[in-house]
């Protein structure tokens, strides 16, 4: 039980939160929202076909200017998930080879 006290005391510090907004800021120009535009005559045919790559930072500023919609919040709660889970999973890593150091006392450090 302390464990997963530990964790959650972990994962609730200032640092990871801070870490977490700089991989977010760091991966916005990623492009997780692709839309394709097809341009046909009145035959069908296809004249001219494009694929959209839409960027990160993109997807949010619709989202805050004209709300959820057109796959928007889609790609930046993928954003949001995909961001946590790596910053998490780094963070655990972190953790486990530099655990917490207990604090001295009078009898470790010699000092009486």
């Amino acid at each position: 039980m302390s464990s997963n006290k530990s964790l959650v005391r972990r994962v609730l510090q200032w640092r990871f939160w801070l870490n977490y907004a700089v991989v977010l800021a760091v991966t916005s120009w990623i492009p997780l929202l692709a839309q394709k535009a097809v341009m046909t005559d009145q035959q069908g045919n296809v004249l001219n076909e494009v694929l959209i790559k839409v960027p990160l930072w993109r997807s949010w500023a619709a989202l805050f200017t004209r709300g959820p919609g057109a796959g928007h919040g889609l790609s930046v709660a993928m954003h949001l998930g995909l961001c946590f889970a790596v910053t998490f999973a780094v963070w655990l890593i972190v953790q486990k080879v530099r655990p917490d150091t207990p604090a001295k006392t009078q009898k470790d450090t010699g000092n009486d």
